[in-house]
């Protein structure tokens, strides 16, 4: 614990507003450090630990049971008349009442298991509507990239970026929330009231709760407002920097910098990310340092796991570029076939220490309950 605070207190010796910020969240998550190691990795708060959720979601999809739920389609009703007009009546009569038994599904309750409709495992991220985990589309990216100017006028001016923050505020508004375009906020446009109605929101949102949010289409959409923008580089994006890199994982990853990945080690790493992707639906953080540079680390979502020549290549989501170098896979981390790793904004260097940052799993899981609430709540289920 007293390494923790030392560590951010002698950020102070570096820079301004930033630090003061990231020193407060370092004596905060030190004493409290016990407490978020038992929600990570224990679950013992909560009564619910990670590796639950990982069963049932690996089980979930394991599962090939030959019926009409695994073809993801259900018949709504049952018409007894849907024959009587002959064959082209009758497939036009059952294509009209088929609907999507899955995750988020169209099915009502009693024709499709709310087990399957809100699933209680990570499959509870695979909303079909938007996908918005699975790309790193313009919509779906913030209107702003991790850059100094950005911040100049906040309240925490940047001096050595708040990309863990950008990350992980870009994951929670895709992940919880609802654009609802053709609804209105209670309050006029712009008002006092307005715009505290949208910060109840993001405050509510970076506390991993699911939101509709009127008025808005996407994510980049909403960014673009002047009065959102604020808040979110006033307060929300620093204060979600600051608790993760001021986290124990977040300043130990920026230790001992001075070995390269092993393979074995990057083996790991590369199926934890890998089966996030692809099981859980979502785009796992990764957090990484640059090789013998102490207190240069990066955070980044990953998209897409890729293979070639024997390489194995992560398509990053990251803040320091746009959305169409994103979408380009401009901006990547290759691991080599020895197992260093090699970022692209880093040229010539070495990265290290590369992980999936442990407290990302209470995130998921938080989540992952608020949108099961919300699922049954919209599917009218108990």
């Amino acid at each position: 614990m007293r390494w923790v605070v030392a560590i951010g207190l002698l950020l102070l010796t570096f820079s301004c507003n930033q630090n003061y910020l990231g020193t407060g969240h370092a004596v905060k998550n030190a004493l409290t450090l016990p407490i978020d190691g038992l929600r990570a990795v224990g679950g013992l708060i909560t009564g619910e630990n990670h590796e639950n959720y990982r069963r049932r979601t690996i089980e979930a999809n394991n599962d090939t049971k030959s019926n009409l739920e695994t073809l993801n389609l259900c018949v709504e009703s049952a018409d007894p008349n849907i024959g009587s007009g002959g064959l082209t009546e009758m497939v036009t009569g059952i294509t009209n009442t088929l609907c999507s038994c899955r995750a988020w599904g169209d099915c009502p309750s009693p024709t499709c298991p709310c087990e399957t409709l809100c699933p209680d495992h990570y499959g509870i991220f695979q909303r079909p509507e938007s996908a918005p985990e699975k790309e790193p589309l313009y919509q779906n990216s913030l209107a702003f990239r991790n850059q100094k100017a950005v911040f100049s006028d906040s309240r925490h001016p940047m001096t050595q970026g708040y990309c863990w923050g950008h990350t992980a505020t870009t994951q929670r508004l895709n992940r919880l929330g609802f654009f609802k375009p053709n609804a209105k906020a209670p309050f006029p446009a712009g008002s006092r009231e307005w715009a505290g109605f949208y910060r109840e929101i993001l405050k509510d949102i970076h506390q991993n709760k699911v939101r509709e949010i009127p008025g808005f289409t996407s994510v980049r959409e909403f960014s673009e407002h002047p009065i959102i923008q604020e808040f979110l580089l006033d307060d929300v994006i620093p204060n979600a920097w600051a608790k993760n890199a001021m986290s124990y994982q977040g300043l130990r990853s920026v230790m001992n910098v001075g070995e390269s990945m092993e393979k074995s080690g990057s083996q790991k790493f590369v199926a934890d990310v890998r089966e996030r992707i692809e099981k859980f639906h979502v785009t796992p953080t990764i957090l990484f340092a640059k090789k013998d540079s102490s207190f240069v680390s990066h955070a980044v979502s990953v998209y897409s796991v890729q293979e070639k020549n024997g390489e194995t290549i992560l398509c990053l989501n990251d803040s320091n570029y746009s959305a169409f170098q994103n979408s380009t896979c401009e901006s990547n981390m290759v691991i080599k076939a020895d197992g260093s790793a090699h970022y692209s904004g880093w040229e010539g260097e070495e990265a290290t220490n590369l992980s999936v940052p442990t407290h990302d799993n209470a995130d998921l899981m938080s989540q992952a309950r608020s949108l099961r609430g919300y699922c049954k709540h919209q599917s009218n289920c108990p």
